[in-house]
């Protein structure tokens, strides 16, 4: 089940080859990198929901698909674990973005959602593989929603990807 969640993570990976060297060259130039992520993040969105909604409507036939009948008892926990991947798809994206404009506080969430899904995991969610999935889900959620969180917050958010004349890059 792990191996075929990973699809979702993995299918919009090949956007982030051209994502990084257009925002850095954008970055280098001072224009807006803003339309660049935009599109990354929705063209990564529509595969990795449509794969994500595809194995939660048929997680059964997915598994069977790929791997065939005999492996089709660990479907149940297909949909947790590719939901889990989906949102790691996007935040891999943002922090393509952001490492490409040499900005690294975002690393800061990753690491307390690490912190946060081991305990979880350790302490609460171990007893099935459901419950592990259930704690990558929610470290993920945790993770993008405070990198979200934190541009907010630092007023780094979208508005300072687009660089006013005369501004040093954000």
């Amino acid at each position: 089940a792990a191996i075929t969640a990973r699809i979702a993570t993995f299918l919009p990976m090949v956007l982030l080859s051209v994502l990084f060297p257009e925002v850095a060259a954008s970055t280098r130039a001072r224009q807006s990198a803003l339309p660049a992520i935009l599109l990354t993040l929705a063209l990564t969105m529509a595969l990795s929901g449509a794969y994500a909604l595809l194995v939660f409507l048929f997680p059964e036939f997915v598994v069977t698909l790929l791997f065939g009948a005999k492996y089709a008892a660990s479907s149940g926990y297909l949909p947790v674990i590719t939901a889990a991947m989906a949102l790691l798809a996007v935040i891999n994206v943002l922090f393509s973005a952001f490492l490409a404009k040499s900005r690294f506080e975002f690393l800061y969430p990753t690491y307390a959602g690490l912190a946060m899904t081991a305990g979880l995991i350790y302490f609460w969610l171990h007893d099935t593989p459901g419950q592990v999935a259930l704690g990558v889900l929610i470290g993920c959620a945790f993770v993008l929603t405070a990198s979200v969180a934190l541009l907010v917050a630092t007023g780094k958010g979208p508005r300072q990807l687009i660089p006013r004349s005369g501004q040093r890059r954000a």
